[in-house]
């Protein structure tokens, strides 16, 4: 079949495979299997360097561009819901290959990196305006203030009226 030949790239042994006559059908079988298993090997044995090939200067500049766009796109739109879908159609790639991409750009995921965005703007607010605790949750993208505040309490470590009790402060720091 095609794919033999595609795999093995020898016409020749594909052809006679796919030939009327039988006699040498075992005897291709086993060297096409031979060829298989050290391609196999080889590839087993091969650096790891080799193995997963580096993206060109020119690709990582793409990415790091990439990147800044999506985060851009996250800042300009932290005070409401972000789906990967939407953040995606704005960059022009596909979801799953934003994803790759962003991760191995920065090492997070897309929502830890919004996450860390609205929990920065949050904390900023707390120390340097007015509005209050469920306001500032709505303008950094949480419809709910008990969810803001399980985040807020899990990424920052205290709650976000202690936060803002404490100026940001904690008596561990101290």
């Amino acid at each position: 079949s095609r794919w033999v030949a595609d795999v093995f790239g020898d016409n020749a042994l594909a052809e006679e495979l796919r030939g009327r006559s039988r006699i040498h059908t075992k005897v291709l079988t086993q060297v096409l299997l031979t060829r298989l298993l050290i391609g196999y090997i080889r590839l087993a044995e091969a650096p790891q360097s080799m193995a997963r090939a580096q993206p060109s200067s020119l690709n990582q500049l793409s990415q790091q561009n990439l990147t800044t766009r999506v985060e851009a796109f996250m800042e300009r739109n932290l005070h409401r819901h972000i789906v990967r879908a939407e953040i995606a159609a704005a960059v022009h790639i596909s979801p799953p290959h934003l994803s790759r991409v962003f991760r191995v750009v920065t090492g997070k995921t897309l929502v830890d990196r919004l996450t860390e965005l609205r929990m920065d703007r949050a904390k900023a607010q707390l120390l340097e305006s007015p509005l209050s605790i469920t306001q500032i949750a709505l303008e950094v993208g949480y419809a709910s203030l008990s969810h803001f505040s399980s985040v807020f309490q899990r990424v920052v470590g205290h709650s976000p009226s202690d936060y803002r009790r404490n100026r940001g402060y904690s008596r561990r720091q101290a």
